[in-house]
């Protein structure tokens, strides 16, 4: 298939980006221990790995929930080695690991599988097989993978599969080819973007990709009147399948970039900014930018196109979490820490562990870990607080915990 000339590769004189070595700010030190190391990879833009590596170099500890000591009484006793230590630990609202060293301070083995009850595959549990994944029924049904995988196979029950259904294209599905991307095919009709891929490339024969480029009159007329890359900038597409278009037709540039003599000031832009933004702010091509950054020995930075913020998303820097910021408006949470920095405001307390009634209200609704997720709480926090307020987990209401309490 032909390439597009819309989506050409940028063009040989731009070096490939060298990695930067990730820096640890004061303000990000200030965030180790404070969180998980996952959440705080999440908010400064690096791996957990990395968050783990410089944590243990200052010696700095993991962040732990101020979960008060465990008073064991003879009721909770009795129950260890004559159930799962998972099934206590649910039970009382306590972890794994806490009723594991307790048995085994006592010397109390633990429980044997095979005086296991058999668990009742109810209706409603069968019917779950194979419409999900094995992993996600096993977390619904609080099950183990593995043991939901033998019952379906047992049953003969072929696994899920995320596009085993086949789409039916429609002519208005085919009509969003022009002006989609495979993702947003997929996100907007509810299909994989495999499948929306494989239809633009065997029926529709359109080259996958940005946004692609319907040059019109208009657009022919406009071409040399301004540079190739404001017009790129206008028009939502590359600079090189502006400039491609415009020398297939011949048409030189009206007012070509004039000569530039770089001064202190111009110097300093470098590096702050693509080479585009900067040729835009000097009014200058954006090779002679490229030149000039290579001669000095300045990294290249990626382009990004500026987000325009509004008051309304201004007014809640600052005092709402850069993390809940970044998930109301679907951003990172390092470009709302640029911006909060851009508009010189000090970083939101981090929310308190008080538990709202609306939190309170979801509750047993769902599995304890999906709750977690939806409110930036784990999974044995929620549980705790179910327990303690008597709230039923959501095998409970489906009455498939006899088989562990009998």
């Amino acid at each position: 298939m032909a390439m597009n000339p819309d989506f050409a590769d940028p063009s040989p004189e731009d070096p490939p980006a060298p990695l930067k070595r990730f820096e640890w700010t004061e303000e990000r030190v200030a965030l180790l221990g404070t969180a998980t190391d996952e959440e705080i990879a999440e908010a400064v833009g690096t791996s957990a790995r990395a968050v783990q590596v410089e944590r243990k170099r200052r010696r700095i500890a993991a962040f732990r929930l101020n979960v008060p000591a465990v008073k064991w009484t003879e009721e909770m006793v009795r129950m260890l080695g004559t159930v799962p230590d998972r099934v206590v630990a649910e039970k009382y609202g306590i972890s794994v690991t806490t009723v594991h060293n307790k048995r085994e301070d006592l010397g109390i083995p633990p429980f044997r599988p095979s005086s296991r009850k058999k668990y009742p595959w109810l209706p409603e549990a069968v019917a779950r097989l194979g419409k999900a994944t094995d992993a996600k029924v096993a977390e619904e049904l609080e099950l183990s993978e593995n043991f939901v995988s033998k019952k379906r196979r047992r049953l003969r029950i072929p696994a899920w599969k995320p596009h085993a259904a086949a789409v039916v294209w429609t002519p208005a599905m085919d009509a969003d080819f022009a002006t989609m991307t495979d993702e947003e095919m997929a996100r907007k009709w509810g299909i994989g973007v495999r499948s929306a891929n494989d239809r633009r490339h065997v029926v529709q024969r359109i080259p996958t990709g940005l946004f692609p480029m319907k040059w019109t009159d208009a657009h022919l007329r406009m071409l040399g009147t301004e540079s190739d890359i404001e017009l790129a900038r206008q028009w939502g597409c590359s600079m090189e399948g502006v400039r491609y278009k415009r020398h297939q037709l011949g048409i030189p540039l009206r007012n070509p970039p004039p000569h530039i003599d770089w001064t202190p000031e111009a110097d300093a832009l470098l590096g702050t900014m693509s080479d585009e933004q900067v040729a835009l702010k000097l009014d200058c091509s954006r090779s002679s930018v490229t030149n000039r950054r290579n001669a000095l020995g300045i990294a290249f930075v990626e382009w990004r196109y500026p987000r325009e913020w509004t008051a309304e998303e201004d007014a809640i820097l600052g005092v709402v979490p850069d993390l809940e910021v970044a998930r109301r408006l679907g951003i990172s949470a390092m470009t709302v820490h640029a911006r909060r920095q851009v508009l010189n405001r000090p970083r939101a307390p981090q929310p308190g562990l008080d538990w709202t009634p609306a939190m309170d209200a979801l509750l047993g609704t769902d599995s304890d870990v999906k709750i977690g997720k939806l409110i930036g709480r784990t999974g044995p926090a929620v549980c705790m607080r179910r327990k303690k307020l008597g709230i039923p987990s959501m095998s409970e209401r489906l009455k498939l915990r006899e088989w562990r309490e009998g």
